[in-house]
């Protein structure tokens, strides 16, 4: 696995940046006509059109979770 070779946080926004190309040139893929499709997933089913924004909820998800643990941590800067 990649993720047990990262060693820092350099490495860890590189394969970041690398699986955000892969996942928005997979939504870039998905033609017009299918974004109305149904897709059964773990969640049940959902809307194609829904589901291509499941990565980015994802990630919001553990911003905000990495965030809490910051300010646990005592450090109340703001980081861009």
């Amino acid at each position: 696995d990649k993720e047990l070779k990262i060693k820092t946080r350099t490495e860890a926004l590189a394969l970041f940046d690398s699986n955000v190309q892969k996942i928005s040139s997979a939504i870039d893929s998905i033609k017009d006509d299918k974004l109305e499709q149904t897709i059964e997933t773990l969640f049940g089913p959902h809307l194609m059109r829904k589901i291509i924004f499941f990565p980015e909820w994802h990630t919001s998800a553990h911003l905000g979770q990495l965030e809490y643990l910051q300010t646990i941590w005592g450090d109340l800067k703001m980081h861009g």
